[in-house]
């Protein structure tokens, strides 16, 4: 008796870890980046499902870094990148950017915010790099 009741508390626990490590890949999978290189495709963009690299690129944006502003600076153009992050059965999106990139003063919307703000050379590099 004891055997049958060991082994019905196996297989139940089995099935258990066998349903909970399937569903871990869904919840990291939840968060996805959307990139859009302009400069390249206006119409096509690329995924970023890891978080780490979903998260360095946020940290690069951060914004507690860069002084934020209202003001419009002076652009005539379309932006280089645009980029967001879309999260599982919500309809917003999250931390959404677009970036132009320029020699001089290169400058980043913060689409949600209607933010805008002056990126340093060192940031744009770091940002350019992870975007590609």
């Amino acid at each position: 008796m004891r055997k049958l009741w060991l082994s019905i508390y196996l297989t139940i626990l089995v099935i258990l870890v066998a349903c909970s490590s399937q569903s871990l890949p869904k919840e990291i999978s939840s968060q996805t980046l959307r990139i859009v290189n302009k400069t390249v495709s206006p119409s096509e963009y690329k995924e970023i499902r890891d978080t780490k690299t979903i998260q360095m690129i946020l940290n690069v944006v951060d914004e507690d870094e860069l002084r934020w502003s209202y003001v419009k600076p002076s652009i005539d153009r379309e932006s280089d990148y645009q980029f967001w992050v879309e999260k599982k059965n919500v309809p917003e999106r999250h931390h959404h950017f677009e970036v132009w990139l320029n020699d001089k003063e290169s400058v980043i919307l913060n689409k949600n915010k209607g933010q805008y703000a002056i990126i340093e050379s060192t940031t744009v590099e770091q940002l350019n790099g992870l975007l590609k």
